[in-house]
């Protein structure tokens, strides 16, 4: 809204008060970002890389595949 003196003078205190802030660093920003370490996902993490991996094996290796299946009882080799 114009200045009824006409005259064109800004708020000051807006001005200051948008002095103040700042942009955060990279290394703020990273420690404000993320959750605590949680176990159960943790465990879950490894699991799953371990079953990818085992399923990796099983596509390339024939060998794999029928020593898995002489391992669980009631299968045929």
């Amino acid at each position: 809204m114009p200045d009824p003196n006409g005259k064109n003078k800004t708020n000051k205190n807006h001005r200051n008060a948008n002095k103040q802030l700042r942009r955060l660093t990279a290394a703020e920003k990273k420690v404000k970002m993320g959750s605590p370490p949680n176990p159960v996902k943790t465990a879950y993490n490894m699991v799953k890389s371990v079953v990818k991996a085992h399923t990796d094996l099983h596509k390339k290796s024939k060998g794999v595949r029928d020593a898995t299946r002489a391992m669980k009882p009631g299968r045929k080799v």
